[in-house]
């Protein structure tokens, strides 16, 4: 993972989810917020011509998860929660669909998350090279006023 790119979280339009990137979610390096439950989302747009197979995948979490913090996908309906390391999360997006990532912490906690989202057609890794747009993005889950 030597070509990572840095995401700001607060974005009002979504990001793109592109066939070719591993998204990197991370919360190393929250800042302090000053209200009981702080709060962050991303939201991904599928502008692909096929369906994908969408994966989140987190390796680590810090202890209290779903308690202290949680993390969720979002997609048409239907919310998932993340509550347990190396827990895979399936999807299937059709062109034009979103997926939304959510996610929350109490002010009081500094929560370790380490976590893996990729849509690809068949759902396995993309495959990441030096070339330029085959990135893996880091995106920092920020907290902020829910």
């Amino acid at each position: 993972m030597d070509d990572q790119v840095a995401l700001s979280v607060e974005r009002t339009a979504p990001l793109t989810l592109s066939t070719a990137k591993l998204y990197h979610l991370t919360s190393s390096n929250v800042p302090e917020c000053n209200v009981e439950k702080c709060s962050s989302s991303f939201s991904f747009h599928y502008y692909g011509s096929e369906p994908c197979q969408t994966r989140l995948v987190c390796p680590f979490f810090s202890e209290n998860l779903c308690g202290d913090y949680q993390l969720s996908l979002g997609h048409e309906d239907q919310e998932i929660a993340v509550c347990q390391d190396h827990q895979v999360i399936k999807r299937v997006l059709e062109p034009d669909q979103k997926l939304q990532l959510s996610f929350w912490h109490l002010s009081k906690v500094e929560p370790v998350v380490s976590c893996f989202l990729w849509c690809t057609m068949d759902g396995s890794l993309p495959r990441l090279t030096k070339e330029p747009g085959n990135e893996t993005f880091v995106m920092q889950l920020v907290g902020s006023i829910s």
